[in-house]
């Protein structure tokens, strides 16, 4: 890979917040350390790991100035973490960087020169490949996804963002300018120590640890631009490990009962409902009505890919229903009684189209150099060409 030796370019501070990370920890550095563009520091924060962690990054720490270690005392979470980044980067971008994650060799620099050209654009993502990690430490491909509008308008965004996987699955890696990057840090460390709302504990837990912050990252600072961009000229990398404790998601968020999604959708509409009442209030009334009944239309199409069993509503309870219409005035619930039907028949119309749809064969050319991966699916950092 050829490294860009310039420091005129903007320096991008790419940030990694972590808590036992031994096993990929080096994947990540060695994939931003080997960027073909070379004016940046990459800021790892600890949240007070167990396990090898500390000694892998400060032998990386040691050998290249660019990485900067920062230890908590104590475990205090993903996005109290974050809220430290004032007092370390100096980026004049910032870039989130998961600990068992990479991004592809040209990622940084094509994410810079699009923000250098867009002036008015919130930020830029690049494509996300996905792999899953294997028993002998090979990745196997899974998928590539990034959007079909590459462009999205504010007001596109703001509309369907709660809707589709454009802020949960991408936007949270995308490259921010440092001083957005420092606004929706703020905003989520204080909404976790002082909610502006009542805030299940459940809740702030699972938030702390990361889930569902990327996309309030995203529309806490939206409003001051006309777009984003998503590109496929690069890709970050995100592996997939069904037995990795450490990842922000638990049972409470898990679909496998009536009851979760129920609290899954409750926590999501807290969460939004903040920034729309604020910020984006002519949005608010089409966020609470597609919150009024979505839950139960994924309650009904999740109850039927588990083979319709009863114990599937064993923790839906009456008193939990009634909780989550507290807020919701009279007229508020007649609409979602007349939305219902509509909104069931159009996911009932896309929920059929995937089935009997042909899948579209995706390219599996990811096991490549510029990717970091050799052709037999491992890790591999290749050799410097001057």
């Amino acid at each position: 890979m050829e490294q860009n030796t310039s420091t005129k370019k903007p320096l991008v501070s790419i940030v990694i917040t972590l808590y036992n990370g031994e096993k990929l920890i080096s994947c990540a550095l060695e994939s931003a350390l080997n960027q073909t563009y070379s004016n940046i520091e990459v800021v790892v924060f600890d949240d007070a790991s167990t396990d090898n962690t500390e000694a892998i990054v400060r032998k990386y720490a040691k050998a290249d100035p660019r990485v900067v270690y920062v230890r908590n005392d104590s475990n205090i979470g993903y996005a109290r973490s974050l809220a430290k980044l004032p007092e370390i980067a100096s980026g004049e971008y910032a870039q989130l960087l998961g600990a068992d994650d990479w991004i592809a060799d040209n990622c940084v620099e094509t994410l810079v020169e699009c923000m250098e050209d867009n002036p008015n654009a919130a930020c830029i993502t690049p494509e996300m490949i996905t792999l899953e990690e294997m028993p002998d430490n090979r990745f196997q491909f899974l998928n590539k996804y990034i959007p079909k509008k590459k462009r999205p308008s504010k007001k596109f965004y703001i509309r369907n963002v709660y809707k589709t996987e454009l802020g949960s699955t991408l936007t949270p890696y995308a490259l921010f300018r440092k001083d957005d990057f420092l606004e929706s840090a703020s905003f989520i460390k204080d909404a976790l120590t002082n909610p502006p709302v009542p805030t299940p504990k459940e809740m702030l837990e699972v938030h702390s640890r990361g889930h569902a912050t990327g996309t309030l990252f995203l529309l806490k600072v939206m409003h001051k631009y006309e777009y984003l961009i998503f590109t496929d000229k690069t890709v970050y990398i995100k592996t997939q490990n069904s037995k990795n404790k450490t990842k922000a998601y638990n049972s409470i968020i898990d679909w496998v009962s009536a009851g979760r999604i129920l609290q899954s959708y409750y926590f999501d509409r807290i969460g939004y409902d903040y920034l729309f009442k604020s910020t984006y209030r002519k949005f608010r009334k089409g966020l609470r009505l597609f919150f009024s009944v979505e839950p139960f239309i994924s309650i009904f199409f999740v109850f039927i890919k588990r083979g319709c069993k009863p114990k599937f509503f064993a923790d839906l309870k009456w008193k939990d229903i009634k909780a989550y219409f507290a807020d919701y005035s009279f007229a508020g619930r007649i609409m979602a009684l007349l939305y219902l039907p509509i909104r069931l028949g159009i996911r009932t119309i896309s929920f059929g189209t995937r089935i009997f749809s042909v899948p579209r064969t995706q390219k599996k050319d990811v096991f490549k150099e510029e990717y970091f991966l050799n052709k037999k699916g491992y890790f591999s950092v290749p050799k410097i060409r001057s």
